[in-house]
């Protein structure tokens, strides 16, 4: 066959190359299996003669499509690395090989593929990495192989090398230098721009364009014919490459072949096998590349049987970066190596956030310890930083960053050019320099953007960096249009919940990196490092990859992503699934409809119309339809938009069904029980009543009226309710009316986040069936997808809202989890809600265990039987936990020892109670309980009285604790989330050793100070714990928990009062108020009691005095001669009313006057107010101690009450003109002091205020 012979490769084809003996076929097998990757559309024989094969090299080729840019190297030849061994001495080495290509330092190739990080990965190999080389100064591309493989000859090891050395031909790959040290062999090779062969894919696009010509092809062919041909006759001595194959055969930018020098061997194998391996790699460009399953060989054959296709799914390059912001450099060390943990690929330190930012000190700290490639940001206030001191000494800061061998230093604009300019004069420098600009204020238009991008790029900027602050999604338009025309690496991107979906698709658009965070909510807008690996899954969106997304606002408690996206993933669709927070859908669909807009390349234009529709528009987005479905139009409401073929938009509505469908569902399970099936809904004839006549009232109006029931519509929009009634010929009765409506069999409600709102659980208390609105969502979600792909959606997805079935159900939910399963099937009598044939739950028990769980938990009433029955057949490794629950109080300490007795002795491996807290001394008890167990146990105390059995399990030795996934999703009162548990209250730090402090009051769930005090305890690596603590009786409290571990706490309402008798000791102002704030106990074991409130409280106020006429501060207050009303006589009233006569003249003047009094009070204008009683402290929001019209004669007003920040008091004195003073002013300052006595350390008072303003 002659390479020209184009008509013939259209088809299938079988092609003969030369036989060789059966060692040689063996030796081919062995590396095709090791390294192969192609498979054949039917059964290839190879036989045929010996004769001329230094003659005729038979060639074809089918190649289509535009190659990749980087070069991929094969690894270097299996006998080089194996005999490395000998090489120690690199300076001997260099001078045996003195006259060969240059030797690179190895600082200079680690600094070239920035410390040989993940990013500038080519190609991984049997025997090694290829790395993309970036060589300063001169500005070379390379790629750099590094193996650490060792040599046994040093001396044979040089000779080889010579010989690969010395060859040269235009289609060998070039070998331009070496480096020996570290134990390490690393090899340096030219550049090949066009990559790998294999790279070059096989089917031409409709356009053709990008595909190498039939002449190129012709070029290929004859290039690496010509290269064989000159390593097996015309070097001096003959060289057999015996690594053939597309991954190996680079081509630069005229398509010319070059052959990496891989596998160089001579004197070992035969030129045959080259010419048989070229002629497979031809094949493997014919029939696609897909995975060779067997090689099968005979005497006289080799048969290459393809087992079928194999998808590869390739990962992006762009790089997944943190950004830390710790207050300490130990804080950030901690926060890089969770950053590693969580999948990031970078990080980038921000300087300005270090409390008492030492460089030359700190900085060397921080690069010593990175486990990641580093950026180092130092960010002036001006751009959105933390920094306003001298600019100089940034600087300064920034360049001891670049000499300390900081992998990337970021620069704004306005000090590149000099900075760089610098740079360039330092030959040894080899950090990357990001050149960023913030824009403040609203986002420019394209041609702006386009020209200050441009400016950043004649900087001379390796990476570019733009960040806007989206006041709407249509901005981020332009964003995806720069990246996906960049020159230059660019990371752009837009901070807020608006700008959220910039960094989810960077990837898509080419970005250079995108940003995550640790922590969730740590930086408004911007997403964890965990939803951007396991929910987006980043890593692998490419410029294909269809967008879809909920169009919505508010949009972030969507579970859509976490439901769509793995399901796009499980069936092999290329899609995303992204939140849409839009504002106007008018301007929304005009940007992203728009052909002038060729930001969104490929098939983004129309992937972005198949999204989902929540409120508010669910009712407004119709007019944007060009078509609608008949039952969404019938409904009025549309909840999916799917861009169809032609381009219009159709409207759909799948909440209907979805919600009927659910409500069915669950009346049928307690309507029919194993009894025969009947035709009708179960709606026929029912009392339907739907509250709220919006898009989702309306689906369900409409489904429940076709199925036969009776419709009758409330809605506080009284016409509105009669617009809906009349379209389903229902009824319409006034809001009010709803009330005394009547009894309800079953209730649903249409919020999903969370699972079971306060409707529910006050329903299900009642006796009503109760449907959540997550079995609508997953009904939806079904449909959705089969819109969104066309495709019917997979047994998974649908089968989550069906009944359970042990069998299938367990053994999906075993095999697939990711961490060790514990099997719960609770019935009804133990406070569960299984309510069946207790032998059907004990077999589905049974089950679990057969299908490989790790554990189950049964109940001690029938923990006996239940082992007996799997007497025998018990895994060696799985464990039975017998439980006990008691939902009305704690038993005695003699009662708690004779029960764990009696579950022990039923076989359990593990023992579990689980008692209801009356009292939080309660929890004293199984503590007890827990220290002194023979057996693994788990102690739980129900309900907030036990909270703190939750947490501090590991103190007392627990087996296990359990956290919800969401606050909204508990499995038992007092359950917290595992989030709070991990991050909240530092749960995998505490020990037995480790020292216990806390807020008690009562309420005390709202109190901020736990993340406080938490976070600065592990900031100043202090062995302790802050909890909250529900105390009913002081003094029962402090009697009960008086040992040492009990270290201190803070004292809220109701007690700072009463809690003075149980001091053996009070500071003298603490005594003269006649409240505490805080409690210390000593090393003797005696407590004394604090009060900082008024410290907190009155700085507070008077730094707002002083702040509103521009005042320093000096000896006089200004609140010197003012009237103060306090609100309140308890401990912070009485702290703030001492403080006022202590500034005037150390005594109290007061009138004392009634609460409902305080309106009318109007001695003088200009008054402050303070108040200090509980009204709106959180739940009771809505609460205020003064009303609005009252506020007018007050200059200032000050509200203790701190949950939530911003009180309705607050809110109604700012339209007076009021200066307002927070709660959470007084609890920083107060908590300055507290944290001193606590700990006898410094408090870290920025940090504080970071925190607090991040979570008010």
């Amino acid at each position: 066959m002659k390479p020209h012979s184009r008509k013939l490769l259209a088809h299938n084809i079988s092609f003969a190359f030369q036989s060789f003996t059966l060692r040689n076929l063996t030796l081919l097998r062995d590396a095709y299996l090791r390294n192969g990757i192609i498979g054949l559309t039917r059964y290839l024989a190879v036989s045929n003669s010996e004769n001329n094969h230094h003659k005729r090299l038979a060639l074809g080729f089918g190649i289509a499509g535009p190659t990749f840019l980087f070069v991929v190297l094969a690894t270097f030849g299996y006998f080089t690395m194996k005999k490395w061994r000998g090489i120690k001495n690199p300076d001997s080495f260099k001078a045996e090989f003195v006259s060969r290509p240059g030797h690179f330092t190895f600082k200079k190739l680690k600094a070239a593929t920035i410390g040989f990080h993940s990013s500038r990965i080519i190609e991984r190999g049997a025997f090694g990495t290829v790395y993309k080389a970036f060589l300063f100064p001169s500005g070379t591309i390379a790629a750099v192989k590094r193996s650490k493989h060792t040599h046994e000859s040093k001396t044979e090891f040089i000779a080889e090398l010579t010989i690969i050395v010395l060859l040269r031909h235009k289609n060998l790959v070039q070998l331009q230098g070496w480096c020996v040290e570290k134990d390490e062999l690393l090899l340096v090779y030219e550049f090949i721009p066009n990559g790998s062969l294999d790279k070059v894919p096989y089917q031409e696009s409709s356009q053709g364009s990008g595909v190498p010509r039939w002449c190129h092809r012709y070029n290929i062919a004859l290039g690496i014919a010509s290269v064989l041909s000159y390593l097996h006759q015309e070097c001096e001595q003959q060289v057999i490459h015996r690594d053939i194959k597309t991954r190996n055969r680079m081509l630069d930018g005229n398509f010319n072949p070059r052959l990496a020098p891989e596998y160089l061997q001579y004197g070992k194998s035969t030129e045959k096998t080259d010419i048989f391996s070229c002629g497979v790699v031809i094949l493997e460009k014919k029939f696609h590349q897909l995975s060779l399953q067997y090689i099968i060989v005979s005497s006289k054959s080799l048969v290459l049987l393809e087992m079928g296709s194999s998808q590869i799914v390739k990962e992006n390059s762009t790089i997944v970066c943190a950004i830390l912001m710790g207050q300490s450099v130990e804080e950030m060390v901690s926060q890089m190596s969770c950053a590693k943990a969580q999948g990031a690929d970078m990080v980038e330190i921000r300087l300005d956030f270090i409390n008492n930012f030492r460089p030359q000190e700190h900085l060397q700290i921080i690069l010593k310890n990175k486990p990641l490639p580093v950026i180092i940001a130092y960010r002036s206030k001006e751009d959105g930083g933390q920094y306003e001191v001298e600019e100089d000494a940034r600087v300064e800061a920034l360049l001891l960053a670049k000499e300390f061998g900081a992998d990337y230093i970021e620069y704004e604009v306005k000090l590149a050019s000099q900075l760089m300019t610098r740079q360039k004069q330092n030959q040894n420098d080899c950090s990357k320099i990001i050149v960023s600009y913030y824009v403040d204020g609203e986002t420019p238009c394209k041609e702006d953007l386009s020209h200050l991008v441009a400016h950043m790029q004649s900087t001379g900027a390796d990476i570019m960096k733009l960040v806007v602050s989206a006041s709407d999604i249509t901005e981020l338009a332009t964003i995806f249009h720069l990246l996906a025309h960049r020159q230059v690496p660019l990371t752009a991107y837009s901070t807020g919940e608006r700008g959220l979906i910039s960094q989810i698709l960077g990837p898509k658009y080419g970005g250079f990196l995108i940003y995550g965070c640790i922590y969730e909510n740590s930086v408004p807008g911007l997403p964890t490092l965990d939803s951007l690996r396991q929910t987006y899954k980043v890593n692998y969106l490419d410029a294909d990859t269809r967008v879809f997304g909920l169009i919505s606002k508010p949009v972030s408690h969507s579970k859509g992503p976490i439901l769509h996206n793995p399901t796009f993933r499980h069936v092999g669709y290329n899609g995303i699934y992204v939140p849409l927070f839009v504002d106007d859908l008018k301007e929304f669909f005009s940007v992203y409809s728009s052909p002038d807009f060729t930001g969104f390349s490929l098939d983004t234009l129309a992937a972005c119309f198949h999204c989902s529709v929540g409120i508010p528009y669910k009712e407004a987005i119709i007019q944007y339809c060009d078509e609608v479905h008949s039952l969404a139009q019938a409904i009025g409401a549309v909840n999916t938009i799917i861009r169809s073929s032609n381009g219009k938009l159709v409207g759909y509505n799948t909440d209907c069904e979805a919600s009927i469908t659910a409500i069915e569902d669950a009346l049928k399970d307690r309507r029919y029980d194993n009894a025969e099936v009947h035709p009708t809904s179960p709606l026929n004839g029912k009392q339907f009543v739907v509250a709220g006549a919006g898009g989702a009232g309306r689906a369900l109006a409409f489904g429940a009226k076709s199925r036969g029931a009776r419709v009758t519509v409330f809605d506080i929009d009284f016409d509105r309710a009669k617009s809906l009634a009349s379209a389903i010929s229902g009824e319409a009765r006034p809001f009010e009316g709803m009330e005394t409506f009547g009894d309800y069999q079953l209730v649903f409600d249409s919020v999903y986040t969370p699972r079971k709102t306060r409707l529910l659980i006050e329903a299900e208390a009642a006796g009503a069936i109760v449907v959540s609105g997550v079995e609508m969502f997953l009904r939806q979600a079904v449909a959705q997808f089969q819109l969104f792909t066309g495709r019917e959606a997979p047994e998974e997805q649908t089968r989550l809202f069906e009944k359970f079935s042990p069998p299938q159900d367990l053994e999906t939910l075993i095999k697939q989890s990711p961490l060790p399963t514990l099997v719960t099937y609770r019935p009804i009598w133990e406070g569960g809600q299984y309510e069946g044939d207790e032998h059907k739950r004990q077999e589905a028990l049974r089950i679990a265990m057969e299908l490989g769980a790790d554990s189950v938990d049964v109940e001690l009433q029938v923990a006996h039987e239940f082992n007996e029955s799997i007497s025998g057949k018990k895994p060696e490794k799985f464990q039975v936990i017998v439980s006990s629950h008691n939902f009305h109080n704690t038993p005695s300490l003699e009662s708690l020892g004779n029960l764990v007795a009696r579950m022990q002795a039923a076989g359990a491996d593990i023992v579990k109670i689980a008692t209801t807290g009356l009292d939080i001394t309660d929890v004293e008890r199984i503590f007890q309980i827990m220290v002194h167990s023979q057996i693994p146990m788990i102690g739980i105390v129900m309900g907030e009285r036990g909270v703190i059995s939750r947490v501090l399990s590991p103190k007392y030795g627990a087996y296990l604790t359990y956290g919800a996934i969401e606050a909204g999703a508990i499995s038992a009162p007092g359950q917290i989330t595992a989030k709070d548990l991990l991050d909240l209250f530092n749960f995998r730090l505490i020990r037995p050793d480790t020292k216990i402090n806390g807020v008690m009051g009562k309420p005390v769930g709202h109190s901020k100070s736990p993340l406080l005090f938490n976070v600065a305890f592990k900031s100043d690596g202090l062995n302790a714990i802050y909890v909250h603590l529900l105390v009913d009786d002081v003094e029962k409290f402090f009697n009960t928990y008086s040992t040492p571990d009990f270290g201190g706490c803070s004292c809220g309402i109701p007690h700072k009062e009463a809690a003075l008798k149980c001091m053996d000791e009070i500071d003298p102002i603490a005594e003269k108020i006649g409240a505490i704030n805080h409690i210390v106990r000593r090393q003797d074991g005696t407590l004394k009691g604090y009060n900082t409130d008024y410290v907190g409280a009155i700085e507070a106020i008077e730094d707002a005095l002083r702040g509103s006429n521009g005042a320093s501060n000096g000896s006089i207050s200004p609140l010197a001669g003012r009237l103060i009303v306090v609100l309140g006589a308890g401990g912070a009233g009485k702290s703030l009313a001492y403080e006022r006569a202590k500034d005037l003249a150390d005594t109290i003047g007061a009138q004392a006057i009634r609460l409902e009094e305080a309106e009318h009070f109007d001695p003088e204008d200009n008054m402050i107010l303070a108040n200090c009683t509980s009204l709106a402290m959180k739940p009771h929001i809505d609460g205020t101690a003064m009303p609005k019209h009252a506020l007018k004669r007050y200059c200032l007003v000050f509200d203790a009450v701190y949950t939530p920040k911003e009180t309705r008091l607050l809110r109604e004195a700012k339209e007076t003109g009021a200066i307002l003073v927070y709660g959470t002013d007084m609890l920083i300052r107060q908590g300055f002091e507290q944290y001193r006595n606590f700990t006898g350390l410094q408090p870290p008072e920025e940090l504080f205020r970071e925190l607090m303003e991040k979570h008010a």
